[in-house]
């Protein structure tokens, strides 16, 4: 049976969580455990929506096989021992074959069907072992123990476990792969002289593959109509092995990559692509990719001078397996060039970690707009200001902007007034990987009351940019770049009351809030061979703040202003980084913590040009959202009445 292509991802990718502690850090959805440490992925289905495996359950005392679907993993128990495993599944999903300890400590082969783990019993011995299933789980293949206490290869059909024997002269034997119709099996049985031969059954009939002059031969993987057969055999004198394919009735040498070994692990359906590893002259070892009469090597990852390849999908257009680097496996896929997986996910999530930084941009230049006001009236009852700012944080992945601020106002009745905001970023230093447009923020405002006394104001602002995202660039990784809009909204109802004190007015506050940042979806449409899907990312909150501000003069001319106060989300809707990568399936990655009360404070001055004319400075320092990070707003603005 092919070997497919996402069943040796799987594997190669339960190294890379075993290997790589970042990983869990960024809590991809994944296989996770059964309450212990450790599990493995081992297979999948056809279709990528059941994975199997094993793990360590609470307590890492037993290990049981798991089924994961969905985003529920599921103990599939043991036949009543302390251990099992899941190695196999059926394309269409429906059987998983492994191995479970009994409760005498006995080792068998089960499948499981619904919710049902069956015994399937063994040759006559007291063990046995399933590793694959044919696409519709009809046929099982593994080993048994017979009566006399001999491995055989089997097939299990129709309830019936069928001793598939050995070839002439050996006493042992293991099927390893199976075609899709379950017609072809494939595997090692001994032979006279001790040693060991590549075979493929067929009817009823065990075929002697013969190796490639030495004592020893696997056949690993057959192609999905059973006519090409690929494994490695050791040469004459059992100095070296080689990579095999078998078609016909010729076993062919497919050679190294210049050392002395070879083995060839999986074959697409059509039997033309063949992959696996090999050394080098210098004794590295690489992956390899065979088709025509050319091994292609297909090198390691950046760092590694070590990797494998044991997948392959139906058409041959991608390879997959792991490298070692640092002492760590790191699953990759190749297509046009080797991908690491684990770089790639953690690409991945430094792309999610800017994107916290242009959050905290949006709302902060939201929460500052809808404060916005212009109360000083002339004899046409007109106000309007027109000034600078300047936005940074002090997040690692920084997100600034300078804007340009516009703001005017009607004066409807003496207490009662109307006014429109528009603040246009025109530089913006995003994180490295954020390009967008300057598209402005633009509102509205209504207010009513007066400076000594009750007052209400609710405001509205909004905003949307069309942003060139690029996927960060670590080794082996690729640039993927997309298109996509951010959004964001706000929506405001302050209500405060102003005491005069002195010559000072104070004015103690409360608001509610809305907020919104959203970027969309999108797909990357250049750079990558396995271009990511994303999905849409929302922060969502609800909020309310307590504040007071106070403003007075100092001189004739010359005064200040201040403000202080705290605010609190009611409600939060922080959606996670979740997409899809082609060929590697989906992922999950947790979305940042929030802090939910953030201070903030205010020191403004101002200079009265003339009884309608006001020039103002100010900085507002807040805590924002994400990344305990402080948003440093200074602005500059011109005022005039008339």
């Amino acid at each position: 049976m092919v070997k497919n292509t996402r069943n040796i991802f799987v594997a190669a990718f339960a190294v890379f969580f075993a290997a790589n502690p970042f990983a869990h850090a960024l809590s991809m959805t994944d296989i996770g455990t059964l309450g212990g440490s450790t599990s493995w992925a081992w297979s999948v289905s056809g279709n990528g929506s059941i994975t199997v495996g094993e793990s360590k359950i609470t307590g890492d005392t037993e290990t049981h096989a798991f089924k994961y679907v969905g985003t529920t993993m599921t103990d599939l128990g043991t036949l009543g021992g302390t251990w099992s495993t899941a190695r196999g599944i059926s394309s269409d999903g429906t059987v998983i074959v492994g191995n479970s300890k009994l409760s005498t400590g006995d080792t068998r082969a089960f499948k499981y069907v619904g919710t049902t783990m069956t015994d399937l019993g063994t040759l006559g011995g007291t063990a046995s072992g399933a590793y694959a299933a044919s696409s519709d789980g009809s046929v099982i293949v593994g080993y048994g123990e017979t009566a006399a206490s001999a491995i055989h290869a089997f097939k299990y059909s129709g309830g019936t476990m069928t001793d598939l024997g050995v070839l002439a002269g050996g006493n042992s034997s293991q099927a390893y792969g199976v075609s899709g119709d379950g017609s072809v099996i494939v595997g090692q049985s001994g032979v006279t002289g001790g040693y060991t031969h590549a075979f493929k059954y067929t009817g009823t009939t065990m075929t002697d593959l013969g190796s490639l002059g030495g004592s020893l031969c696997y056949a690993n993987a057959v192609s999905y109509d059973g006519t090409v057969i690929v494994g490695y055999g050791g040469l004459a004198g059992d100095t070296v092995t080689h990579a095999f394919k078998y078609v016909g009735t010729t076993m062919t040498d497919i050679g190294t990559l210049g050392g002395n070994l070879s083995n060839a692990n999986a074959v697409s359906s059509d039997g033309s692509v063949i992959v696996g590893h090999s050394t080098l002259a210098n004794g590295d070892t690489h992956a390899f990719k065979y088709s025509g009469t050319t091994m292609t090597d297909l090198g390691a990852l950046t760092g590694s001078n070590y990797a494998e390849a044991w997948g392959v999908s139906s058409d041959g257009s991608i390879i997959v397996g792991f490298s070692r680097v640092l002492g760590q496996n790191h699953a990759f896929v190749y297509r046009n060039s080797m991908v690491d997986v684990n770089n790639t996910y953690d690409a991945i999530g430094d792309n999610g970690r800017q994107l916290s930084s242009i959050v905290n941009l949006k709302t902060a230049l939201i929460v500052s707009d809808l404060d916005s006001d212009c109360s000083s009236f002339g004899a046409h009852n007109m106000c309007v200001s027109v000034g600078g700012s300047r936005y940074t944080g002090t997040e690692d992945n920084t997100a600034a902007q300078t804007a340009a601020k516009f703001v005017a106002a009607y004066r409807i009745a003496d207490a009662f007034r109307a006014g429109v905001v528009l603040d246009w970023g025109f530089n913006a230093t995003n994180p490295s990987n954020f390009h967008d447009s300057k598209n402005p923020l633009y509102g509205a405002f209504v207010a009513y009351g007066v400076e000594d006394g009750a007052y209400i104001r609710l405001s509205a602002m909004a905003n949307k940019t069309n942003a060139t995202i690029t996927r960060t660039v670590l080794n082996d990784t690729e640039a993927g770049q997309g298109n996509t809009d951010i959004r964001s909204y706000g929506l405001q109802a302050e209500a405060g009351y102003g005491i005069e004190i002195g010559k000072y007015n104070v004015k103690p506050y409360l608001a509610l809030r809305r907020t919104n940042v959203t970027r969309l979806g999108y797909v990357e449409s250049a750079g990558a061979s396995m271009p990511v899907a994303y999905n849409d990312v929302a922060s969502d909150q609800s909020t309310y703040a307590l504040g007071a501000r106070a403003g007075g003069m100092l001189a004739e001319n010359f005064g200040v202003d201040v403000g202080a106060g705290f605010e609190h989300d009611l409600d939060t809707r922080n959606s996670g980084y979740t997409g899809t990568i082609d060929t590697l399936g989906s992922f999950d990655l947790s979305a940042p913590a929030m802090n939910k009360t953030r201070p903030f404070g205010s020191l403004g001055m101002f200079y009265k040009l003339s009884a309608s004319q006001r020039l103002s400075a100010g900085l507002d320092v807040r805590k924002q959202t994400y990344e305990n990070a402080l948003g440093k707003l200074f602005s500059v603005t011109y005022a005039f009445a008339f």
